[in-house]
């Protein structure tokens, strides 16, 4: 759900003017790497096209325990073991998607709970050409299809 508070600006993918300077709230750059994955995620399902055998998926793997929260305070850490997944749950979207032969048509999806998540009505296909098109000029290398 992060993505939801992306406040992605293609044209200020680096935050350069800062986060006052561009009424940004201090979310919005965690939320902006989440919908930038997403976005990069289906246009580049785009464009590999119908037809490729590579596919991409962008994954929640929801709240998930890691040895980063370990030095919360003791209660928070009792709450967090109680409403996080471990790491071998929260690992089981990425296995899913890369290991089940029913997915081969839903390239360029995103998946949480090993499901589809349909966030159709969230993302623009016009924002992801955006961004793709911007990064490509930022790193200087036109896209080719293999």
């Amino acid at each position: 759900m992060s993505f939801q508070m992306a406040q992605l600006d293609v044209d200020n993918l680096n935050l350069d003017c800062g986060l006052e300077k561009s009424n940004l709230s201090v979310y919005a750059p965690y939320g902006n790497s989440k919908l930038a994955t997403i976005l990069f995620t289906r246009e580049l399902a785009r464009r590999l096209g119908e037809n490729s055998n590579i596919n991409t998926y962008a994954l929640c793997p929801g709240a998930v325990f890691t040895r980063n929260l370990e030095r919360e305070p003791f209660f928070a850490r009792l709450w967090i073991k109680f409403a996080f997944f471990n790491g071998s749950d929260g690992c089981l979207n990425t296995l899913h998607c890369t290991l089940s032969k029913s997915l081969e048509n839903q390239s360029g999806k995103m998946y949480r709970l090993l499901d589809v998540w349909d966030i159709e009505d969230l993302v623009s296909d016009q924002q992801a050409g955006e961004l793709w098109k911007k990064s490509e000029e930022l790193v200087g290398i036109t896209f080719k299809k293999p």
